[in-house]
């Protein structure tokens, strides 16, 4: 699955988490109106009001389910480039030169295959069986490029792949979690509109930061 697919569904998971958060909240309101015109209601149900309106419970819903989703989700692919990198570098050969120009090959290579929609049953054995292929799809191979690197180019495929499924299913979970989470803790004296705010602010500092750092 795409990174796309996995962003589209997390943010479809916080829409619905929104209307389900302002949905409560409200019904919460609304039940505590009406124990408030009602003579025969407790003492107490006078005294309840909300804190924040309906669509700041939603929003903070939205917030739960998404931003702790696409923090996994980009540390997880992250990792998972990081240790398919480190798998390429460790099967290199030993007398291999410029290990960067090499793995940047392999990088080539495996793209190449990947747009091909090989597998190891059915890949090119050499470079040169290669070569045509990637060319009547408009693919250019890495002039350098040695057979051994189709090898290493399927193995960083299905690692890559791998990893995504993986970390998407992990995301997903992560983001129905957090829906859940959230809608557990609506109340009416909960401080939504804070918590929301606080995070609003704090996203502005982190935008602002990074900005600064990169000028």
């Amino acid at each position: 699955m795409s990174a796309f697919w996995v962003l589209t569904i997390i943010l479809c998971i916080g829409a619905i988490g929104y209307f389900l958060g302002a949905q409560r909240a409200e019904a919460q309101s609304a039940a505590a109106l009406a124990g408030r015109n009602d003579r025969h209601a407790q003492p107490s149900a006078n005294k309840l009001f909300a804190h924040s309106l309906p669509r700041y419970h939603g929003w903070l819903v939205f917030i739960f389910a998404t931003v702790p989703a696409l923090i996994l989700l980009l540390i997880w692919s992250a990792g998972a480039n990081y240790l398919v990198e480190q798998n390429i570098h460790a099967n290199l050969p030993p007398d291999t030169g410029n290990q960067s120009l090499v793995i940047g090959m392999v990088h080539n290579v495996a793209d190449t295959l990947s747009a091909l929609g090989v597998n190891e049953a059915t890949a090119p054995r050499t470079i040169e069986e290669l070569r045509p292929l990637a060319s009547a799809r408009g693919i250019n191979v890495a002039g350098e490029a040695k057979d051994y690197m189709i090898g290493l180019g399927l193995a960083s495929n299905q690692q890559e792949g791998l990893a995504r499924t993986i970390g998407a299913v992990l995301s997903i979970v992560l983001a129905l979690g957090g829906v859940a989470y959230a809608l557990s803790r609506i109340q009416l004296r909960l401080r939504a509109r804070n918590q929301v705010e606080t995070v609003i602010l704090w996203t502005l500092l982190g935008a602002s930061t990074v900005a600064i750092l990169t000028t």
